[in-house]
């Protein structure tokens, strides 16, 4: 078996005596996070919800919200890792809040929004038109301003958390958008949100 000890703040780090569980990986919720099953223990077989991992993974995660049908879990160990799992190409990924599924492949990616639409939709007879692009699609964006001491931030959210993470240029985001996240930078504007909406007259 191998075992891949997360190094960065992708996978926190736990104190080893608290409570883990091991948790087997099916597919991509909706929301962000997976969706999988505690293998072993009181709660063997239920459903539970982990961010940053993928289908056919087997990892080791701390509870921080449990039902007695459902829980929710961070990351802790991948224990299996998936041969969906790629290496996301943005250096924050993990950190920033803005996105979850860069560390899996498109495929699988495209996959699960398939299956989210079907469910939605209760209708199986259904097929994507245009296939999903693996960068550069998102045509609008909500970020937010802050200062850090004489230091200007621009960035989304952390997940779980009110900290801005600096972005220079997001891979998601259309080209327009981060040229224009340049031009912002420059700009000595008040703290607060900064929404960006890409159309036919530009940003």
């Amino acid at each position: 078996m191998h075992n891949s000890r997360c190094a960065s703040s992708a996978c926190p780090r736990i104190k080893p005596q608290l409570t883990l569980i091991h948790v087997e990986i099916e597919s991509l919720a909706p929301g962000g996070d997976a969706f999988g099953r505690q293998v072993g223990g009181a709660g063997h077989g239920r459903a539970t919800f982990v961010p940053l991992v993928a289908p056919g993974e087997l990892v080791a995660a701390r509870p921080v919200r449990e039902k007695r049908d459902v829980a929710w879990a961070t990351l802790f160990e991948i224990l299996r890792p998936s041969p969906a799992r790629v290496v996301p190409p943005c250096p924050v990924f993990g950190v920033c809040g803005g996105c979850q599924w860069q560390h899996v492949n498109l495929e699988t990616q495209q996959a699960a929004k398939l299956t989210i639409v079907k469910r939605a939709l209760r209708f199986d007879d259904v097929t994507l038109s245009t296939p999903c692009a693996p960068f550069g699609y998102r045509e609008r964006a909500k970020l937010v301003s802050v200062h850090r001491g004489s230091t200007r931030v621009l960035g989304f959210k952390k997940a779980e958390s009110h900290e801005v993470v600096d972005i220079e240029r997001c891979p998601l985001l259309a080209e327009p958008l981060n040229a224009k996240l340049t031009v912002i930078r420059a700009q000595d504007l008040p703290v607060g949100e900064v929404n960006l909406q890409l159309g036919k007259g530009g940003v």
